[in-house]
């Protein structure tokens, strides 16, 4: 009790003597809420009573828990098994359940005072099971229940009493799956022993001779059947001269796999390298655009004899090319070929004017062609592809990388190969004649002086066009087929006999008396000159003989 903030006791009666007028009065009393109020006293000797009652401070709670007797603690003290209704006073109290078997639990709850309350009832939770698990070889992954936990041996805690999805897994060994059920404080050991898992292998190496690695080991034999677990392996083989290869490989069961190991030397790797760092296009002195050309495969020159239009002089020739070269976008020009020659003149043919700027350059012989080529190169510091001999061109042995013209070959391989799976008829896609205006050929425009042109074909030119005037075919490369046909490197030559007969790089013969020309011009229509396997040959010059440049890569 105080009065006035000054603490005093009643006496024996209940009584208490206070000085006549206002006090401020508090009473306080354990488990109850304060209580202050005004008073006012009469004073000479006048008594007056007053009755007050206290709120308790504390609110009834009813706490319940599944499964039920679990022990409540309320800050350390305990209070009895679930379920109890207890008074707990006002504030912020923890409380904690604890039930053997099961884990402990334990909350944070705000208390108002004179507010009874039910909670919700605590769910207890059965303590883990531990489970340890080891297996035969080590370092499995162990997964449960979807979730990676680890590798090989290691102890789980479990929830107990439910179902659980135990997986170990190694690569090269079969899967193994279990299902776990652990009682609460259950400890339980696991080996498991993992079946190793096997495929088939069929592996050759070359050259014979080479020293073959598996996963760092000398196998018994270097080509061949193979039973290898089903994880990845590491083949290495070497040889003094060649470029190590090493090749990971993985198995699979009941899945036989063929591996071909072949070394290269490592002259042969350098050049690969220089092949692969080599520029898509390049620019020749004139501003002209060379895309590279990579031909990736063997191919057939030549047509079969059952082919419409076929001339004798296309027998089939089976052809690789494995040095990666250059080749024009475009043929070359008037304006082009004037920078070397400025006097030179095109002309004109049929009531055609052939000598426009961006026309490509006619009435040039091969001869002349081949000191372009050279003036070329020297522009750009490269050796020279031709000599010359009392006034005669003639190709310098073996090719250089200057600028020269296409082999027929090459020329071949990017008409009828590049960027297509077969070799191709004609320069347009279908069959003859052409149904648009893919090419310049001889048409409706000139029929009053050629007797052959495309049928019911109107190009738009009676005679050349400016290059690059018809759609790239293939992609990058122009007039393949029609404005003019072109000079090619080689002497022309015949080849009966050569179908089955591999020729790698070929540039013709040594000396002919002719050269070899490829492609169609503007005074083509008929099906036996526009095909793509089309072979003419000159030792002069024409009005519809133009030309475009190459070079090698390398």
């Amino acid at each position: 009790l105080q009065v006035d903030n000054i603490k005093t006791d009643l006496d024996n009666a209940g009584q208490l003597e206070i000085t006549r007028g206002p006090h401020q009065l508090r009473i306080e009393s354990a488990r109850y809420l304060p209580h202050e109020q005004q008073i006012e006293i009469e004073g000479y000797g006048k008594e007056q009573q007053l009755d007050i009652k206290l709120r308790p401070a504390w609110a009834n709670i009813s706490i319940s828990s599944q499964p039920g007797a679990a022990m409540v603690r309320v800050d350390g003290e305990p209070i009895g098994r679930t379920p109890l209704t207890a008074p707990i006073l006002q504030g912020l109290h923890k409380v904690e359940l604890n039930l053997p078997g099961f884990k402990p639990l334990s909350a944070t709850q705000e208390i108002e005072a004179g507010k009874d309350r039910a909670w919700a009832p605590f769910q207890m939770q059965a303590v883990d099971g531990k489970l340890s698990v080891s297996s035969q070889p080590d370092n499995a992954s162990i997964t449960l229940d979807g979730i990676f936990l680890g590798m090989s041996p290691m102890d789980l805690d479990i929830v107990a009493n439910s179902a659980h999805s135990l997986r170990l897994s190694k690569s090269g060994y079969v899967t193994v799956e279990k299902e776990i059920i652990l009682q609460p404080d259950e400890l339980r050991r696991l080996d498991v022993r993992l079946e190793a898992e096997y495929g088939t292998i069929f592996l050759s190496t070359y050259p014979a001779d080479a020293k073959l690695l598996i996963d760092g080991k000398i196998p018994d034999k270097k080509n061949g059947r193979f039973q290898l677990s089903v994880r990845p392996h590491t083949f290495t083989l070497s040889k003094t001269g060649y470029a190590t290869r090493k090749l990971s490989v993985t198995p699979r069961q009941g899945v036989s796999q063929n591996i071909e190991m072949k070394l290269e030397t490592l002259q042969h790797q350098a050049v690969q390298k220089k092949i692969t760092a080599t520029p898509d296009t390049i620019n020749g002195p004139t501003g002209q655009t060379l895309k590279l050309i990579k031909p990736d495969s063997s191919f057939t020159m030549g047509a079969s004899r059952r082919e419409a239009g076929r001339r004798a002089n296309e027998s089939r020739r089976l052809v690789e090319l494995r040095r990666p070269f250059y080749f024009a976008g475009k043929e070359i020009t008037n304006h082009e070929y004037r920078l070397f020659k400025p006097a030179h003149r095109s002309g004109s043919q049929d009531g055609a004017n052939l000598d426009g700027e961006h026309q490509p350059v006619v009435s040039i012989s091969w001869d002349d062609v081949a000191r372009y080529c050279n003036w070329l190169s020297r522009k750009q510091g490269l050796p020279e592809s031709y000599g010359e001999q009392n006034g005669k061109m003639l190709a310098v042995q073996p090719l250089t990388t200057g600028y020269r013209l296409p082999t027929e070959a090459e020329w071949a391989w990017v008409a009828r190969r590049h960027l297509q799976a077969t070799e191709q008829r004609y320069p347009w896609a279908g069959s003859y004649p052409p149904q648009k205006a893919d090419g310049n050929y001889a048409d409706a425009r000139i029929a009053d002086t050629l007797a052959d042109v495309v049928p019911d074909y109107d190009d738009g030119y009676r005679g050349s066009a400016s290059v690059g005037s018809f759609p790239a075919r293939p992609e990058g490369i122009y007039d393949l087929g029609g404005n003019v046909a072109e000079w090619m490197h080689d002497y022309y030559a015949l080849y009966p006999g050569e179908a089955g007969k591999l020729v790698i790089d070929p540039s013709g013969p040594g000396t002919a008396t002719h050269h070899v020309v490829r492609g169609a011009s503007w005074r083509h229509g008929n099906i036996t000159e526009l095909r793509l396997s089309y072979r003419d040959y000159s030792n002069k010059p024409r009005y519809d003989l133009g030309f475009r440049i190459a070079r090698y890569a390398e």
